[in-house]
């Protein structure tokens, strides 16, 4: 872990990562949130910067490995802050970003297929 912090701390780079572990097969659910990447934000003292995306589900025929045309809508939540945080603030930080990120999540699956805040589609 602290090889990956200062490789991303020396570099500036950002990390992509799902903390969710595993494709989710739950329409309305996140699953639980694995606890690496968010260690790795602590260790690096840098922000999470929560991506949500609604459910993909009628975009992507996995058994057949299709991609169909569509509208997925994606939503950017404010960053979350970890300076100042410790090892012993995981559990915080984990239920904090999963809260943010279920609720955008409920809140882009009730809206109508097609739509999207902010633009006329």
């Amino acid at each position: 872990m602290n090889e990956a912090k200062d490789y991303l701390t020396q570099r500036n780079i950002s990390v992509y990562m799902f903390p969710e572990g595993t494709r989710n097969k739950t329409p309305d659910k996140l699953l639980p949130f694995k606890k690496g990447a968010f260690r790795l934000a602590i260790a690096a003292q840098v922000p999470i910067l929560p991506i949500v995306c609604c459910p993909v589900k009628p975009l992507i025929d996995i058994q057949n490995r299709k991609i169909h045309p569509g509208i997925a809508r994606i939503e950017v939540l404010e960053p979350i802050p970890t300076i100042g945080l410790t090892l012993a603030d995981v559990e915080k930080l984990v239920a904090t970003t999963y809260d943010r990120m279920q609720k955008a999540f409920e809140e882009l699956s009730r809206l109508p297929p097609g739509k999207c805040p902010g633009l006329n589609v």
